[in-house]
């Protein structure tokens, strides 16, 4: 019993701290925020929260970084299906 509570206790750790949050006042497209860790629920969120349905479970989605602890983020604009631009560590994403 001892070992597995240990086990499930050391892979939470692991797992977060491998997991990246955004970077205010960074842009960032929904699918560059899901290569930095799990933002599937926070996208789910605020496109319910803003009443916006995507094709794309928001990977085409522009969202601004507000931060904190759990990497905050905001709603900002949908680009369209495979419209938005991944422009690098460190610099805003856009839509085209």
């Amino acid at each position: 019993m001892k070992y597995s509570l240990l086990s499930s206790i050391l892979a939470l750790a692991i797992g977060h701290a491998f997991a990246d949050n955004c970077n205010v006042p960074l842009l960032y497209c929904g699918h560059s925020l899901l290569a930095k860790g799990n933002y599937q629920p926070q996208i789910d969120q605020c496109l319910f929260d803003n009443n916006h349905l995507t094709l794309d479970n928001g990977q085409s989605v522009l969202f601004g970084c507000i931060g904190g602890p759990n990497g905050v983020i905001q709603f900002l604009q949908d680009c369209g299906l495979n419209r938005c631009r991944d422009n690098g560590n460190g610099k805003n994403d856009t839509c085209f």
